[in-house]
């Protein structure tokens, strides 16, 4: 069960990525990011392997997803982790101060 703290702490996140588009840029730059690491290549070809040994006629794409998803997980390359993390955290730092001279706290 999620703390009332930890829950103040999601809605935060979830107002700052979606304030002045900042969720989008986000979404943008890992796309930009997973693909220049070759992951988005290395995605497709285990889709196609799953495909081949299951048989086309014999696979849904839920199946595909559920099958793929956990290595695929795995193997968004760290330095794309950490650039996203970096990117996010830099805005709530950001968000946080904002708040805090609107209130005079600073």
């Amino acid at each position: 069960m999620e703390t009332k703290e930890a829950a103040e702490i999601r809605h935060l996140m979830n107002d700052v990525l979606t304030k002045n588009g900042e969720g989008a840029r986000l979404k943008d730059m890992l796309t930009r990011l997973l693909v220049e690491s070759g992951w988005k290549d290395e995605v497709n070809l285990m889709c196609r392997k799953v495909i081949q040994e299951r048989g086309v006629d014999n696979i849904t794409t839920d199946d595909i997803v559920n099958a793929v998803t956990p290595n695929a997980r795995a193997s968004v390359p760290a330095e794309v982790k950490k650039a996203l993390l970096e990117k996010i955290r830099a805005a709530l730092i950001k968000e946080l101060e904002d708040r805090e001279k609107e209130n005079g706290t600073q």
